[in-house]
């Protein structure tokens, strides 16, 4: 995991980011969102901010996900419990509720939050937050993947690159237990990957397994020479 940053960075220059459709306004220090964004560093240079008004426009990121990376950003912690659950009002007022009903649907509202936050991290260019996003959303359960909704599997193909570490961590899992009824509702692009998965299960049924944090360095992204992950 990344350093958090140090308390000697000048935080003096702040900056405004405009987050979500309705461009909900952040402030944030310019030497710790730097320090973390390759991103947040190319838009703060000097030939880029000329044609700038201090501000940064996030519309593709929703402001829980900036709220979560602010977090990171200032403590190298991806805390996904200060974001409050959406249904938890209906939880308090359910009569008798059900431990193991109200932990699928906690272990549910974490998945949704990694997934946008790995996309986030995607575009923010922010490998070691993706890097733990993959370590969170593996550590998980048994069978943490099972928290992943079509619609978030179609989410991560419509916004993530060819051979994402989480697109890639998601077909190992889906491509052996997917039913017939579930792959009629994931886009095309997910299903090819998924098929192409398969057949090469088919073809080496010794690389059929399902993913599991011990295996959690296999969709890390790494620079030459970084020293990888214990087990």
């Amino acid at each position: 995991m990344q350093k958090e940053v140090s308390p000697q960075s000048e935080y003096v220059e702040t900056l405004n980011v405009l987050v979500g459709p309705e461009e909900q306004l952040f402030t944030v220090h310019k030497d710790a969102i730097c320090h973390k964004s390759p991103f947040f560093a190319a838009a703060c240079s000097t030939q880029w901010a000329e044609h700038q008004d201090g501000t940064v426009r996030l519309q593709f990121v929703e402001p829980n996900t900036f709220k979560l990376y602010i977090h990171w950003v200032y403590t190298a912690q991806l805390d996904i419990s200060i974001i409050e659950l959406p249904f938890y009002e209906k939880l308090e007022t359910q009569p008798q509720k059900h431990p193991a009903w109200e932990a699928t649907c906690l272990r549910i509202h974490k998945a949704s939050l990694l997934c946008k936050t790995y996309v986030a991290a995607d575009v923010l260019l922010d490998r070691h937050l993706k890097n733990e996003v993959i370590d969170q959303l593996l550590g998980l359960s048994t069978y943490p993947l099972d928290a992943v909704s079509e619609d978030y599997v179609n989410y991560i193909w419509s916004n993530t690159h060819v051979n994402s570490g989480i697109r890639r961590c998601i077909a190992d899992y889906l491509a052996p237990t997917t039913s017939a009824r579930d792959a009629k509702v994931l886009s095309r692009e997910a299903l090819v990957d998924l098929v192409a998965r398969l057949i090469e299960l088919r073809d080496y049924p010794d690389l059929a397994y399902l993913p599991g944090f011990s295996d959690r360095c296999k969709y890390h992204e790494h620079v030459e020479g970084e020293k990888r992950c214990t087990p």
